[in-house]
C-alpha cells in the first residue's frame, strides 16, 4: 500500500513538472507579433502599463531593432510621467527609423513636459518635415512657440493646424488665448464663435476668459 501511494505521488509530481514546463515554454514560444499586439492591448485598452512594458521589453530582448517596441515603451513612460526615460526610448526609435514622425511628436511632448522648449521646437519641426500634414505636430510646434513667447509664430502654427483640420478645438482655443494676451478681444471672440459649434465647454471657458 505504501509503495502504491509513493507511486501515485510520484506520478502527480511528474505531471505537475511537465505542466509547468509546458507553461514556461508557451510563454517563451510567443512570437514577437503576439507579444506586440498583447502589449498594445494592455496599453491602449486595459491601461495596464507595467504589464505592457514587460511585453515590449521582451520583444527588445529578442530583437533589439524592433522599432515599434521602443516607440511604445516611450509612450508608456510619457503617460506615466517618466519623461527622461520616454526621451531615451523615443530617441532609440528615431535612430532606427529617422523619419518616424510619431516618435518625434512623442519626443517633443516629453521635452515640453520638462520645460525644454527649444528642444521641443526643433523636434516638432522634424516631425513636420517627416509628415507635413501632421496636425498634432503643428499644434505642438505652436505650443512650443507660445512657451517661448514667440506669439506670431505660435499663431501661424495654430492656423496651420486649422488649415489641416478645421475642427481641431485646441487650436481654436489656443488662438483665442493668444489673441487675448495681445489685447485683441474681438479676434478672440471670433474663435469663441467657432468653438461654440465644436465644443461648448471649451467655448464657455474661452468666453469666461474674454469677459472676466
Amino acid at each position: 500500500m505504501r509503495n502504491s501511494n509513493i507511486l501515485i505521488i510520484s506520478l502527480i509530481l511528474i505531471i505537475m513538472f511537465i505542466t509547468s514546463v509546458s507553461t514556461i515554454n508557451f510563454g517563451q514560444d510567443k512570437s514577437i507579433e503576439e507579444l506586440y499586439f498583447q502589449g498594445v492591448d494592455l496599453l491602449e485598452n486595459e491601461k495596464q502599463y507595467e504589464e505592457a512594458l514587460t511585453c515590449f521589453q521582451q520583444i527588445i530582448e529578442i530583437d533589439p531593432d524592433y522599432v515599434e517596441a521602443h516607440y511604445q515603451m516611450g509612450k508608456i513612460f510619457r503617460i506615466t510621467h517618466q519623461f527622461k526615460k520616454a526621451i531615451t526610448c523615443y530617441k532609440n526609435a528615431i535612430n532606427l527609423r529617422p523619419d518616424y514622425s510619431s516618435a518625434y511628436y512623442g519626443l517633443g511632448l516629453s521635452y515640453l513636459e520638462l520645460q525644454k522648449n527649444k528642444e521641443a521646437l526643433e523636434t516638432f519641426k522634424q516631425a513636420i518635415r517627416s509628415k507635413p500634414d501632421f496636425a498634432s505636430a503643428h499644434y505642438g510646434l505652436g505650443w512650443a512657440y507660445n512657451q517661448l513667447k514667440d506669439y506670431e509664430k505660435a499663431i501661424e502654427s495654430f492656423k496651420q493646424v486649422i488649415r489641416i483640420q478645421p475642427d481641431y478645438t485646441y487650436a481654436h482655443y489656443s488662438l483665442g488665448i493668444i489673441y487675448l494676451v495681445q489685447g485683441d478681444k474681438n479676434t478672440a471672440l471670433d474663435e469663441y464663435k467657432i468653438l461654440k459649434d465644436l465644443d461648448q465647454d471649451m467655448a464657455d471657458r474661452l468666453f469666461d476668459m474674454i469677459y472676466r
